[in-house]
C-alpha cells in the first residue's frame, strides 16, 4: 500500500476522515478534529461497537446516519474495524470504486496501513479533550449560554406530575432521533439529580420515562416549588449533556417547545 493512495483517499470530496478500531485498544483516529470533539467522537465508537456486537459476523459493511454525517463501516478481518465519516459532498461512485480498492490494500497489513494514515494525517485519541467547534475570535457559547434563562411576564401555573411526564418524554425523543437510545438512557441516568422526585421518575431501556410507582391520584398532584426545581434541574442538566455532543440540541428543545415543556421550562 502507497501514502499515495491514503492521501488520495482521504482527499475525495465528502471524505472528512477515518477511523480505526477493534474494541480493545484505543481507536484511532485520522483527519476529524474539525469535523467531530472528543465527546462525539466516544459516542460515534461506542454506538458502532454497539451495532457490531449485535449483528451476525457474515455482515461486512453498514451505513449509518451520525448528526449530519453519513458513516460507512467495514470489518476488515482480525477483529479490526474501519470507518470512513462523510458528508453531503460525497461522490458515491467514485467514493464506492476508491474505497474497494483502499479495503484490499489495507487487509494486506492494517498494521502498515494504519502507520500511513497516521504519517498522512496523524491522530487525534479518545483522550484528547480539546474543543474543536470553536469560534473564530470569540469562546464557544456553552450549554449553559444556549439556554440562557429569559425572564416570564407572570409566575406559571406550577405542572403536576402528569404534564411533566409527557415534556420529558418529548425531550427525550427528540434526543434519541440524533444521538440514539442507548447514550440518550445513559445521559439521563448519568445527569440525575438524587432528588426524592427525581427518583420517581423511571428510564427504559427503550428511552421512554415512565412512573410506575404513582397512583393516578399522585399524577394529578401539583407539585411543590423544590420538587419542581429538582426536574428542572435534571431536565437542564440532560440538555446541557446532549449539547456537549450536539451543540444545536438546546435550540432543537426550544424550537419544539410545546406547551408541555414550557410547563416544565418556562425560561427555555
Amino acid at each position: 500500500m502507497k501514502q499515495g493512495m491514503v492521501r488520495d483517499f482521504l482527499n475525495l470530496p465528502g471524505v472528512l476522515g477515518v477511523v480505526f478500531m477493534d474494541g480493545h485498544s484505543r481507536p484511532f483516529f485520522c483527519g476529524l478534529d474539525r469535523n467531530l470533539n472528543s465527546e462525539q467522537k466516544e459516542v460515534l465508537v461506542q454506538g458502532i461497537l454497539q451495532i457490531i456486537g449485535s449483528t451476525p459476523d457474515d455482515f461486512e459493511s453498514f451505513e449509518l446516519q451520525f448528526l449530519d454525517h453519513k458513516v460507512y463501516i467495514y470489518k476488515l478481518g482480525l477483529g479490526v474495524i474501519f470507518l470512513v465519516l462523510t458528508d453531503k459532498h460525497l461522490s458515491i461512485p467514485e467514493y464506492q470504486h476508491t474505497i474497494r480498492l483502499l479495503k484490499t490494500a489495507i487487509t494486506e497489513d492494517i498494521k502498515a496501513a494504519v502507520d500511513l494514515f497516521r504519517l498522512q494525517a496523524g491522530n487525534a485519541t479518545l483522550t484528547n479533550r480539546k474543543p474543536v467547534f470553536s469560534q473564530a475570535n470569540d469562546e464557544e457559547p456553552t450549554a449553559g449560554e444556549q439556554l440562557a434563562p429569559r425572564s416570564p411576564r407572570r409566575p406559571p401555573k406550577a405542572p403536576t406530575f402528569q404534564e411533566v411526564l409527557p415534556a420529558l418524554n418529548h425531550i427525550s425523543q427528540l434526543a434519541t432521533r440524533s444521538l440514539g437510545v442507548a447514550v440518550v438512557v445513559n445521559y439521563w441516568k448519568s445527569t440525575r439529580v438524587p432528588a426524592p422526585e427525581v427518583q420517581k421518575f423511571q428510564i427504559e431501556r427503550s428511552g421512554r420515562i415512565t412512573l410506575p410507582m404513582l397512583a393516578s391520584e399522585e399524577l394529578s398532584q401539583t407539585l411543590s416549588p423544590g420538587e419542581l426545581e429538582g426536574l428542572q434541574t435534571w431536565t437542564m442538566q440532560f440538555i446541557e449533556r446532549c449539547a456537549h455532543v450536539n451543540r444545536e440540541f438546546p435550540a432543537l428543545v426550544r424550537d419544539n417547545a410545546l406547551p408541555h415543556i414550557r410547563n416544565l421550562l418556562p425560561h427555555i
